[in-house]
């Protein structure tokens, strides 16, 4: 049931200008919503699957692209009626097509409550995603197979080395080789772990041997990147679900805002 209210043509103007408004900025945030969800696929779902063990991850950007989409069809919907609406005689045409919106705006904003609700899930557990697949993927380095490219590609990309410091590779026999001493290969580190950025060339072997190298203490020299790479993803992949999860929250109650204004 629909009540009559009365309301002066300059503040229905008002509220017609700010729901255009809103729904244009809503729009912008969406698209900014969609690249970010992108960013989050391209950069740490798709590149390092295999170093994430968890299904909840890969089905995330499909069902925040699929909330994005309709959100935006439902701002620029509601964006052209807004406009339509600043004409008198186009307003009495345009009612059903209002009271569809508030229909849709509903399924909208409770989509977007689950979407926000999924991203701070995730982001509590975020951290046993990547611990139950780095180590076992930096186990499988020495077979020379898609995990030795993917850990090459992390570590120089992201500076990072090892799962939770460069020291990790000391216990794991990375070498495919039947001449590798691997008494010698306890202190001998992964060369992709090496710093760019270092003032000596890389030490990889003997790392925390002082007599081993000229010149040499590792707490002061290290040549090696000294963050775990389990750190850098966890920063990366969290700033980018709080983004999303901001994102959506705006969203929301953007579009809470524009369906009270249309009422």
């Amino acid at each position: 049931m629909f009540f009559e209210i009365w309301i002066d043509e300059g503040y229905r103007m008002l509220l017609l200008r700010s729901a255009m408004f809103l729904n244009f900025v809503a729009l912008g945030f969406n698209k900014l919503n969609i690249l970010v969800v992108r960013g989050l696929y391209n950069l740490m779902i798709h590149r390092y699957k295999p170093l994430i063990r968890t299904l909840d991850l890969y089905y995330y950007p499909s069902v925040s692209y699929l909330i994005s989409i309709t959100s935006m069809g439902i701002s620029a919907a509601m964006l052209w009626i807004s406009y339509l609406a600043l004409f008198k005689s186009k307003r009495v045409g345009l009612l059903n097509a209002m009271i569809l919106t508030q229909y849709m705006f509903f399924y909208y904003v409770t989509s977007t409550f689950v979407a926000i609700v999924v991203t701070a899930v995730l982001l509590v557990g975020i951290e046993d995603m990547f611990v139950s697949g780095l180590r076992p993927s930096m186990n499988l380095y020495r077979t020379y197979n898609q995990s030795k490219v993917i850990i090459d590609n992390l570590q120089i990309t992201h500076q990072c080395c090892g799962d939770l410091s460069y020291s990790d590779w000391f216990t794991i026999a990375w070498i495919r080789s039947p001449y590798i001493n691997l008494n010698d290969a306890l202190e001998r580190e992964e060369l992709s772990c090496c710093s760019i950025y270092a003032k000596r060339p890389c030490i990889f072997t003997h790392v925390h041997d002082h007599n081993y190298h000229h010149n040499y203490n590792y707490a002061t020299d290290l040549t090696l990147h000294a963050t775990g790479c389990r750190q850098v993803m966890l920063w990366r992949t969290t700033n980018l679900l709080i983004w999303i999860l901001g994102l959506n929250s705006a969203c929301a109650v953007l579009s809470l805002i524009t369906s009270t204004i249309f009422r």
